[in-house]
């Protein structure tokens, strides 16, 4: 059995939430993830928000591309440039 299951900390013991089948004395390796509070979603959207109508998403993707270096603009696929993701054969 492979996959992602939930559990609860329980006396110091992990508690799976869902049915395991697994046998008797199987070794399995656990992964530990914080589940987001709601409280942390909604500090999250609140400070996600806060930059809404602050600035022009437009304008900082033409700023983002003029920044750019002339190689990492070239195009695709036009003989005698090489680009990062493409070399001439």
């Amino acid at each position: 059995m492979a996959g992602t299951i939930r559990g609860r900390v329980k006396s110091g013991m992990l508690e799976p939430l869902e049915t395991l089948n697994l046998p008797k004395g199987q070794e399995v390796t656990v992964t530990i993830l914080d589940v987001p509070s709601a409280r942390d979603v909604d500090a999250f959207r609140r400070s996600a928000e806060g930059w809404k109508g602050t600035i022009d998403a437009e304008d900082l993707i033409k700023n983002i591309y003029a920044d750019r270096t002339p190689f990492a603009r070239w195009p695709l696929g036009v003989k005698g440039t090489v680009s990062r993701h493409h070399h001439d054969a």
